[in-house]
């Protein structure tokens, strides 16, 4: 099993994370692709993802993901899981608004976020081949 402290260091080497101080918490984070980990006091190590507008530490077949992959395309990987959530609600959605409603407008914009969804995980995947 891997330590935390191995995924920060996997996570300081990327160059394409976003990399913030903040000196009042004492704490240093890196954010890549909305997932962040966090270095705090006693130098503790935690992992979040976007849960909405604010942060929800992962769970623990999430860090599972991260330590079996690494920093990079462990948060592919968890990327990846989300859009397929997300194309799953959709695709429920499309069933119940063709079955009961039938609103054009509505099922058409089901439809293009359905399209802009599978056009990212297209992205991701892509992402994840050239590893």
């Amino acid at each position: 099993m891997c330590r935390l402290d191995e995924i920060w260091d996997d996570a300081f080497g990327q160059h394409d994370a976003f990399h913030m101080v903040d000196g009042y918490k004492n704490t240093e984070c890196l954010v890549y692709k909305g997932f962040k980990i966090e270095s705090g006091y006693k130098d503790n190590i935690y992992v979040y993802k976007p849960k909405g507008e604010v942060y929800e530490e992962i769970s623990q077949e999430e860090y599972d993901t991260l330590c079996e992959y690494g920093w990079r395309k462990g948060v592919l990987k968890l990327v990846l899981k989300s859009y397929q959530i997300k194309l799953d609600t959709i695709t429920e959605k499309v069933k119940i608004e063709v079955n009961t409603r039938r609103n054009d407008k509505h099922l058409k914009s089901l439809k293009s976020s359905r399209q802009q969804i599978m056009d990212s995980y297209l992205k991701i995947v892509t992402q994840i081949s050239k590893l």
